[in-house]
């Protein structure tokens, strides 16, 4: 930083002494290419210096993240060394490691790929003719015109961009904006549901009988009178005529309640009476006059069936977007005919983790040793096995794509009638693992 500071004060009084001899770019007249270069160079470096104290006061959990991310950086600087690859601005650039691009509609950008490290990351199946030799070779339309469909290729290219949802996807974009603010204006949940009931997401997530209750509730609004909504409006509350009393706490009401009703019709209060009660009760809650406490019995009960449930297995119940952290009793469960994606799992070990009939797409396996958990009719692609020792897990009918193992030993785990394409062995090595009519490619 200091020297950052040192070159700009040179280069003021540079311009200082030279004036208009300096270099300016006649396109901009108030721009500068040394100074702008110079303040360009200043923000990264105030970014590393951001980063670097960011680092400093990271929690645990960030550091069990950031830790096997650290070693698999180093680990690719150590196989471009060995390769004679220039690694002098490595620690400056992103590493893709597995993400390939699919169905492309535009090249790479070559100015964003100067700062990243593709590691088995290839854009297969482009729709475009552009990009570098690699990309061209990997492309739909020579793939097509291998096969001989040279004369048809446009079409069909016009057939898979169509089938691919290209056009309803611009649309989405070009509307997006305004779902944007609507949603912005109004309160949602994580999932986008409105935080406020309504008569279609109250029956769908309480039943029939609350929506009685709301029945009841929407019928006793119509019943208010003129001078009932205008107090509605002043203070927010009004009292209940004798009729909505019945109607409320009636036989025919699912809030019946005989002792309520006839204890509000020995009342008899006014609203000046509704009042003093309510200033009565907030100055006694304020004094502590009045307490109000969970029944300790209730509670014992909650407590009590929580502590006697136990986990069952994970049968038809796909998994989505799941972060076990630190969680050996969750991944050590059955997984039985349910589809796991985008999920990873983090220095949680398995024992009698079997997975059967239960794809994976898109998981990753980090500091995560599993013991015997069979993987059994199971595809897996773009699995990523980071420092994830495995030990008498038989992979039985489970073919496998993009899956590399990084500093994974593996210890009595066939691969039995289980092809693999794209899947390395990095650092890791195996003992009594025979591949029984597994035919792997690269």
């Amino acid at each position: 930083m200091r020297k950052m500071l040192k070159k700009r004060a040179e280069f003021y009084q540079k311009a200082e002494k030279e004036g208009d001899e300096m270099d300016i770019d006649g396109r901009r007249a108030l721009a500068m290419p040394e100074l702008d270069a110079l303040d360009e160079k200043w923000e990264k470096e105030e970014m590393l210096e951001m980063a670097r104290d960011k680092m400093k006061n990271m929690t645990e959990e960030q550091k069990a993240m950031v830790g096997p991310m650290h070693l698999v950086r180093q680990a690719v600087k150590l196989g471009m060394t060995m390769a004679g690859k220039n690694v002098s601005d490595f620690e400056k650039k992103n590493v893709n490691l597995i993400s390939p691009r699919i169905f492309s509609l535009v090249p790479e950008n070559e100015e964003r790929t100067k700062d990243e490290i593709n590691l088995l990351s290839p854009s297969v199946f482009s729709l475009h003719q552009d990009g570098d030799d690699l990309e061209k070779s990997l492309s739909m339309g020579k793939a097509l015109r291998t096969v001989g469909l040279d004369p048809d290729t446009q079409q069909l290219m016009d057939m898979i961009v169509e089938a691919a949802g290209v056009s309803d996807a611009v649309d989405s974009i070009k509307n997006s904006k305004f779902a944007e603010l609507e949603r912005k204006e109004e309160i949602r949940g994580p999932n986008g549901e409105p935080l406020f009931w309504t008569r279609e997401n109250a029956s769908l997530a309480l039943g029939k009988e609350e929506l009685k209750k709301i029945d009841v509730m929407e019928h006793l609004h119509k019943m208010y009178t003129p001078s009932q909504m205008e107090e509605m409006r002043a203070t927010g509350y009004t009292t209940m005529t004798p009729r909505q009393l019945d109607f409320v706490y009636g036989p025919r009401s699912p809030y019946n309640n005989s002792e309520t009703l006839d204890k509000f019709r020995g009342m008899k209060l006014g609203r000046a009476e509704v009042d003093e009660h309510i200033q009565n009760t907030i100055r006694d809650v304020a004094l502590r006059k009045i307490e109000f406490k969970a029944d300790p019995t209730e509670v014992h009960k909650e407590l009590d069936a929580f502590k006697g449930s136990r986990k069952k297995d994970i049968v038809l119940s796909p998994i989505s977007f799941l972060l076990a952290l630190n969680n050996p009793a969750l991944v050590s469960q059955p997984v039985i005919l349910s589809p796991v994606i985008f999920s990873a799992l983090v220095c949680s070990p398995a024992v009698f983790g079997a997975i059967i009939l239960s794809p994976w797409l898109f998981v990753a396996a980090i500091l995560s040793p599993r013991v015997l958990s069979p993987v059994i009719l199971n595809p897996f692609g773009f699995v990523p096995i980071i420092l994830t020792p495995l030990a008498l897990d038989p992979i039985i009918l489970s073919p496998g794509i993009f899956n590399p193992f990084v500093l994974s030993p593996l210890v009595l785990c066939p691969f039995i009638l289980s092809p693999q394409a794209f899947t390395p062995l990095i650092l890791s090595p195996l003992a009594l693992n025979p591949f029984i009519l597994t035919p792997n490619l690269i």
